[in-house]
């Protein structure tokens, strides 16, 4: 038996699969048959320039030259691979795909992922790590060409509802990813991990963390849509969520996009449905952890605009954003002086909207009045 036939049934690998792939040359920037006819070392010399390109505008790529841009690994087999090798290897691709995520549009970034595809085959070894860099940008055509590219078993309970997007070609929806993320709550769980996995690289690496606004602003706008979209929010669900929500507010960099997660959207259907969602007991013991003086300001503020909306339809004694309001402080302890400040600064603005004989303005006039009175006595 010879050396190589002897270290494949070490590894389990079937001969033939080292040979596959030059019968299907997966491709990013090429179509197939154009693939086939670009051999290993002029890919290298596309993804080098590009990867050359992104250390000029980011110096923190250097890091990863040697192990991932370096002639030495035109030869390189992924399938001879030791177990521990390969893992090392994933660990340094996956932290690249994250470094990447904020340039991935820009055709340097795509040159270095061909290079990636053909020489260390990412497309079927590491789908997770290219998803979770590319659904950042799931409603673009570059996100559809990668995803094009990636091999996902059918049985894959958390991508394969991605094999009919790689069929037809279209973008995927804001709303069908949050659907998505509701019926499948290790989806949300996984694409929600992003964050302190960067957290974690990015002290590591000594990366600057102010480059990566597309990661934050893609986490608080998936969670504030998930809570909106989902019309069977639960406190089990909520409660898959909180620790996301500590990190944030704990984390100064995090701490406004956090904030942003309760717009007056989700801010309303937490109010209506407190009983069941406990959100109250949560904040209670988020106050203990930490400091969210700032964060009720914020989400204070979300709640009277949610009270603006429902001012239309309902009277006074029926607004329940404000009896939420009431709620919070009446079972929290908190420094309300901000608080008042901005709940004046936004009836000021409203009430000026509305006619002094207005109905309108009568029930939100009771609203406020209520609120302040309740405010004072905390």
């Amino acid at each position: 038996m010879t050396s190589l036939s002897n270290q494949l049934k070490r590894l389990a690998v079937p001969e033939s699969q080292i040979y596959k792939q030059k019968k299907r040359l997966v491709s990013l920037l090429f179509d197939s048959s154009d693939a086939a006819e670009i051999d290993r070392e002029k890919i290298f010399a596309i993804g080098n320039d590009g990867f050359v390109q992104l250390k000029a505008i980011d110096k923190s790529f250097a890091e990863f030259e040697m192990h991932l841009f370096d002639e030495s690994i035109l030869d390189l087999e992924r399938a001879l691979l030791t177990k521990d090798a390969n893992e090392k290897l994933d660990e340094t691709i996956e932290a690249f795909l994250i470094l990447l995520t904020p340039y991935l549009l820009l055709g340097a970034a795509q040159k270095c992922l061909e290079w990636l595809i053909r020489r260390f085959r990412i497309y079927e070894y590491n789908v997770p790590a290219v998803l979770r860099c590319a659904l950042h940008y799931h409603e673009s055509n570059t996100f559809v060409r990668l995803l094009q590219t990636l091999a996902i078993p059918k049985d894959d309970p958390l991508w394969n509802w991605l094999i009919p997007t790689q069929l037809t070609g279209q973008s995927i929806a804001k709303s069908d990813l949050c659907k998505e993320c509701i019926k499948n709550p290790n989806l949300l769980i996984f694409l929600c991990d992003t964050v302190p996995i960067l957290l974690k690289l990015a002290r590591k690496y000594k990366w600057n963390l102010a480059s990566f606004t597309i990661v934050y602003n893609f986490y608080a706008s998936l969670i504030g849509s998930v809570i909106y979209f989902n019309n069977h929010l639960t406190d089990e669900f909520l409660n898959q969520l909180y620790p996301y929500i500590i990190d944030g507010l704990n984390y100064h960099m995090l701490f406004v996009i956090t904030i942003y997660i309760f717009d007056f959207r989700a801010a309303r259907i937490i109010s209506k449905k407190e009983e069941q969602l406990k959100f109250i007991e949560h904040l209670a013991e988020w106050n203990k952890q930490t400091d969210i003086s700032n964060f009720f300001d914020v989400f204070f503020k979300s709640l009277f605009l949610a009270t603006i909306e429902d001012i239309v339809e309902k009277e006074a004694s029926e607004l329940v954003c404000i009896g939420f309001i009431e709620k919070c402080l009446s079972k929290i302890d908190l420094q309300v002086t901000n608080s008042m400040e901005t709940i004046n600064v936004i009836a000021q603005y409203y009430i000026s909207n509305f006619d002094n004989n207005d109905e309108k303005f009568q029930r939100f006039s009771t609203a406020f009045h209520r609120s302040i009175t309740i405010l004072s006595s905390v």
